[in-house]
């Protein structure tokens, strides 16, 4: 995260399944998701920091469209995932994409859900 914002004046965190919460694969809503989101970056960041929420949806060109509409405020957009099936479908749809490493995210969204479904803490 650092390193994206060296190089880049602003930063778009996108919260995808935005309507889904109080699931397995989604625990939290929305604003609690921003929320948490929020406290991992620090307060001098937060001006350059903007955040979105995304739906899901069944159709994997609709999702993709959807977010074109969210993310193309401008044309120097770069999207930055970790996440193959996000890639793949965004460089099919030609939106410029740069891929972070699981190693360099030190955050696993499934090994949080595994957490609090064994009632440890995941603060």
């Amino acid at each position: 995260m650092d390193e994206i914002f060296r190089n880049h004046e602003r930063l778009l965190i996108v919260i995808g399944s935005a309507d889904k919460s109080r699931t397995e694969e989604n625990p939290w809503d929305v604003q609690e998701r921003e929320k948490i989101i929020r406290m991992s970056i620090p307060m001098e960041l937060q001006e350059r920091l903007d955040i979105a929420a995304l739906d899901d949806v069944p159709d994997d060109d609709v999702w993709c469209e959807n977010l074109k509409r969210t993310i193309t405020h401008d044309e120097h957009i770069t999207l930055f995932t970790g996440n193959d099936w996000v890639r793949e479908i965004c460089i099919r749809h030609k939106i410029q994409t740069s891929w972070i490493a699981a190693y360099r995210v030190d955050i696993s969204g499934t090994k949080i859900r595994e957490m609090l479904q064994k009632g440890e803490d995941v603060s």
